[in-house]
């Protein structure tokens, strides 16, 4: 799996396309953007207006960005810090306890 997949591309570098162009189109375009992962910067009279990309990739990018909040919150690895303790010293779950546990969050959940 390649990283830079999943990394944003810098707005200058995106397919820039204008609106109009996006209404006659749209269906070859969304193809590239859902099927391809090719991101559009569309225009309106010249100006950047919006980017437009698929949901996999919006949600690759929503997870990247909670990683990156995760790894600059301090009481989120305070918390990893303790948890590791805990398991060094014998404090942590077995694996069907946790099993158990996740099962009862996805029953929860659905």
């Amino acid at each position: 799996m390649k990283i830079k997949k999943y990394l944003p591309t810098p707005i200058a570098e995106l397919p820039s396309i204008t609106a109009e162009k996006v209404r006659r189109a749209f269906s070859p375009i969304m193809g590239k953007v859902c099927f391809e992962h090719t991101p559009y910067l569309i225009t309106n009279r010249g100006n950047p207006a919006m980017v437009w990309l698929g949901v996999e990739d919006y949600e690759n990018l929503v997870d990247m960005i909670d990683t990156m909040a995760e790894q600059l919150d301090p009481e989120f690895q305070k918390s990893l810090q303790e948890g590791y303790k805990e398991i060094k010293e014998g404090d942590g779950v077995s694996e069907e306890e946790l099993d158990s546990i996740l099962n009862k969050k996805i029953e929860y959940a659905g």
